[in-house]
Order: C-alpha cells, then structure tokens, then sequence
C-alpha cells in the first residue's frame, strides 16, 4: 500500500471537508486521485486524436479503409478489421478507421 505525506495546508482542510461531509479522507483522496487519472487519460487520448486529425490525409492516401491505431503521435499500426487491430494494439491506442463514404 502506498503511503503519501500531505502538506499540512492540504491534509487540514482535507481532513476538515471529510469530516463536514462524513466521509474519510481516504475517500476524499482515492476520489481526487481517480479524477485525476481519468483527466490525464483524456488529456493523452486528445493529443493522440490531434495527432491522427494532422496526418489523416496522409492516412487516407496509404491507409484507406483501414483501421489504424496512433500512440505517441505516430502511426503504430493498420489492419482492415478493427477487432484485429485492437488485438495487435492491446487495446491501449487511439484508434480509428480511416474513412470515405461508404468506408469502414
């Protein structure tokens, strides 16, 4: 288990709002800390939708009807299925399908 020292100007109001709201501050803190990761997932998954909006007509010329999976900014992999491809990706990159009408 880890074990985190608060500054006292945090750890003083914290253990202030626990008590007015009846709850522990261990929750208070597991709910500041999931909040926080959720933001930084969605903060990383933007950047990789950016990243896939500033190349998609580069992906179009190669990639076409494919789906493809972007980490890090770049193009990581492509296949014509999506279920494959996630499988290849593990299931942890921005995907999408490289689309026309009627595509994908």
């Amino acid at each position: 288990m880890l074990s985190i020292d608060l500054r006292p100007e945090l750890s003083e109001p914290l253990e202030l709002d626990a008590q007015e709201l009846n709850r522990s501050v261990h929750e208070l803190v597991n709910e500041a800390v999931e909040h926080y990761l959720r933001a930084r997932q969605q903060e990383k998954l933007n950047q990789e939708i950016a990243a896939y909006e500033a190349m998609h007509s580069q992906l179009k010329q190669k990639h076409l009807g494919r789906w493809v999976a972007i980490h890090d900014g770049r193009l990581v992999d492509s296949d014509a299925d999506g279920a494959t491809l996630y499988t290849h990706a593990g299931g942890i990159w921005a995907q999408s399908c490289v689309n026309s009408p009627g595509s994908c």
